[in-house]
């Protein structure tokens, strides 16, 4: 006996907004033609945690020997920590950090860091600056050459 196919009604679903990074767990309510419902068994899906750098400014000023670095960030991670390490010839002459609370998963995230330098330090000497994000096990870094205030 042939016919035509059953009629199907799938439906499916995805979130409106990205997921923050985690362990998520799914399942699937069906119903027949009765309306009784049915469950699959719960499946586990990982969200993968991300952090990607923007932007990243850095502004000085040399009155108050100070730099300032205003930088963005996309995270899916809860909790987040920049960090700003300043080195000269590979040793760390300054670190500064700030903390973060990431209220929509995937929303761009900006955040302010200063650092004044020490008296050791003189005004012009060539310093790294390395800026890092960090979220969920992840991070990201990127560096830039600028003289101290």
């Amino acid at each position: 006996m042939t016919g035509a196919p059953e009629e199907s009604t799938a439906t499916t679903w995805s979130p409106v907004e990205a997921l923050f990074a985690g362990h998520y767990w799914w399942n699937v309510e069906t119903r027949d033609a009765d309306f009784m419902p049915a469950f699959s068994p719960a499946r586990e899906f990982i969200v993968a945690p991300e952090v990607r750098l923007l932007s990243v400014r850095l502004s000085r000023a040399t009155f108050l020997r100070q730099v300032t670095v205003d930088l963005r960030w996309v995270s899916n991670a809860h909790d987040v920590t920049t960090e700003l390490r300043f080195l000269r010839k590979g040793r760390v002459v300054g670190l500064t950090r700030g903390h973060t609370e990431t209220l929509i998963s995937g929303d761009p995230e900006r955040g302010t860091l200063q650092w004044r330098a020490p008296r050791r330090v003189r005004p012009g000497t060539r310093l790294v600056a390395r800026i890092r994000v960090m979220g969920a096990g992840q991070s990201a870094t990127t560096q830039r050459t600028i003289r101290a205030p």
